[in-house]
Formats: C-alpha cells, structure tokens, sequence
C-alpha cells in the first residue's frame, strides 16, 4: 500500500518533460489582496504539458518542409574600383602560375599529340603540388617552407592547411611589388595620387579590399573546380569508361557551362560594353580631329541614351537553356523520388519592375500627369553608318 501511494504521489508531482522550460516558482506574495478574485478554472495536466513542450509534431501535419519561405541573399554590386582590384590580382595569380589564363586553356593541356598531328583525348592532370615529403616536413619543422619565387599551392588540402596558409601569406606580401612592376597603369587607374607615396600604397588597396582574403577566395574557387573534375573522372572511371567517352564528357560540361556563363555576362554587361566603347571612341583623337565622325558618335550616343535594356529585344542566346527536366533527389531503398524542381513561392526582389501601359489609357482613374508620361515621346533619328567602297584599295 505504501509502494502504491508513493507512485501516485511521483506521478502528480513529476514536471513535464522538459525540465527546462518549466517557469520559476513565483515568491509568495507576502502582502496578499485581501479582495475576492474571480475563480479561474484549473488547467487540465495535458494541456499544461503541451504548453510546457518546445516541439509538438502535429503542428506541421500538412505542411511540406522544401517549401517553406527563405529570404533571397543580398546581392550587392562591385565599384570600378573592387572590379579593377579583382583583375588585378587575377593577373598576378596567373604570373604565379596558379591559375589558367582563360577557360579556354583548361583543357588545352588534356590532349596528346601524336606524330601526323592529330589530337588524342588524355585525362586532365591536376596542377603542380608540392612533395608529400616535403609538406610533412614542414609540419615537423624540419624544413623553410614554401619558395617564395615559385610558391605551390598543395591543391588536395583546404586552404587552411599549414602549408596553403604560407603560401597566401607569401603571395600577399609580394603582391605591392608586382603591382609596382607589371600594373604600374592599372594601379594608377586604381589609387590616383596615392601612387607618388609608396608608403601609403598597401593601406590605400587594404581600404578597397583586403589582398589575402580575394587570394583566398580566388584560390579556394580553383581548387573546388578541380577537385570536382577529378570526382566526376573517378566516378566515370569506375563505370569502365574509356579515357575517350571520359574525355568527350568533360568537354560536353565544359561546353554547356560556357554557355550559360556567356547567357548570363550578354544579359549583365550588354549596355555597359556599349556605353564603354562610345565614350572611348568619341576620347579618342582620331575621331576628335575628324567632325563627320565625332557627329557620328554623338548621335550613336544619344540613340543609346534612350534606348535602354527594358527596350532591346532578345537574341539568340536566350533560347541556349537546357531543357526543363524536373531533377529528382537521390532515390532511397522503399521510398519514390521527390522532385526538386517545385513551385516558386518567393518574390525575386532583384529584378527590375518594367512598367507597362495601363489597359485604359484614357481612365478617368489616370491622372493627367501620368497620361501626359505614356504619351508618345518625339522621335530619334537612328545614326546612319557610312557606307564603305570595297572597290578602293585599302592603304596599310
């Protein structure tokens, strides 16, 4: 009898689980209220057991967890000056041999060539890295480290392995001397009259942005690419293809990533080129001592001027996408795909509004002032390219 009250008693006293979101005991009042109160109805042990929990699954019943709501990442476009800073250390990482020229010479390297000149698909070799010996070395404090003429980056490890990490110290350190040397231009471009004191160099470009993290970042984004071609090479290997279907693969990638990176730099950059190349044109001397093709110019620029983005029609790269093929999670033992491809529940807030007529122009609801914008603008003539006499021979 004792055993069974005692367990009564422990089960009307246990708190809810969990112990820690259960509230402090309040003090005792020691000046109660004297005045009636009006007699609140006890709460029931389940549901106070439910307000004391963190988590109750049934809430989300109905509810599909890939579709809820996520803020957009905020984009945030680089000034003339970060821009000319990236190049800059772009081309210095090419001087040092870490990075390729272009895309285009990735897999320039990926080829043999036999005697009667033809082209034998090979398996991408990965860039120079430093002896294992050596890094283990290294780490035992048994050798100097890193070249400082020829630092290797050793592309298997993270950048904040020992070794990577001296390596971005040593190219950071040497990048003030290889702007001075070979971006003198770019550098004034970049710094002004900052240039005629040396001293002040590293602080002005640490203001713009900081020289060891863009090495990094530039760095880590190589080695990521890399270290994708060789998982695709090793899966591909492992389903006995040849080093020709292999190679055929990486070039079919290769060819679909430019195309899409070539939609997206014609759809950023298309009016920005132009505008560049007008203003070099109408600076340039030879059109500034020629008034029939300063005037062309100037009417080249006042066409642009109004013509803007929201007004140019598509091209042909519009249309190079891939087809719309839903994509489908990995596939588990019992269970069906689930397609990845689901309907669009947010707002893209980067995309620019294109304000389009009303469906009544004429409503009494527009207001005179916005009537008077959507009328008709006055025309502007289109620049007439001079016509060229292919029968006069070209003097060179």
């Amino acid at each position: 009898m004792l055993g069974i009250m005692l367990y009564g008693f422990y089960f009307q006293v246990r708190p809810p689980f969990p112990f820690k979101n259960i509230p402090p005991a309040a003090p005792p009042d020691p000046d109660p209220d004297p005045r009636p109160t009006e007699h609140v109805p006890p709460t029931p042990l389940a549901q106070q057991a439910d307000d004391n929990m963190e988590y109750d699954g049934d809430d989300e019943e109905g509810l599909d967890p890939r579709v809820r709501l996520r803020s957009p990442p905020n984009r945030r476009s680089k000034s003339d000056q970060e821009k000319l800073l990236h190049a800059i250390v772009r081309s210095y990482l090419v001087h040092k041999s870490l990075l390729p020229k272009s895309d285009e010479d990735v897999g320039e390297e990926n080829h043999g060539i036999t005697h009667d000149g033809t082209t034998l698909p090979t398996l991408p070799k990965p860039p120079c890295s430093p002896d294992p010996a050596v890094v283990a070395a290294y780490q035992k404090l048994l050798h100097p480290g890193p070249s400082r003429q020829d630092p290797l980056l050793l592309w298997s490890k993270p950048l904040t392995h020992a070794w990577n990490r001296q390596v971005v110290t040593i190219l950071s350190k040497d990048f003030v001397e290889y702007a001075k040397e070979k971006q003198l231009v770019k550098l004034v471009i970049l710094l002004g009259d900052n240039v005629q004191n040396p001293d002040s160099i590293p602080d002005k470009i640490a203001e713009i942005g900081s020289i060891k993290q863009l090495i990094s970042s530039k760095l880590d984004a190589r080695r990521m690419i890399l270290q994708k071609i060789a998982r695709r090479v090793d899966a591909m290997t492992d389903k006995s293809m040849s080093t020709a279907e292999i190679a055929a693969t990486l070039e079919e990638k290769r060819i679909s990533a430019k195309v899409r990176s070539r939609r997206s730099e014609r759809r950023k950059v298309r009016f920005v080129r132009r505008f560049d190349i007008i203003d070099e044109k109408l600076h340039s001397l030879a059109v500034l001592q020629d008034p029939e093709a300063l005037t062309f110019w100037q009417s080249i620029q006042k066409f642009y001027a109004l013509f803007g983005p929201a007004d140019a029609s598509s091209d042909e790269t519009e249309r190079e996408a891939t087809n719309l093929v839903s994509k489908r999670v990995r596939r588990k033992r019992g269970s069906a795909p689930l397609a990845r491809i689901l309907q669009s529940v947010n707002v893209d807030r980067t995309a620019k509004p294109h304000p389009q007529l009303p469906v009544n122009i004429y409503s009494p609801e527009i207001s005179p002032q916005a009537r008077k914008a959507l009328q008709a603008k006055a025309p502007v003539a289109i620049p007439q390219v001079p016509k060229v006499r292919y029968d006069i021979p070209m003097v060179i």
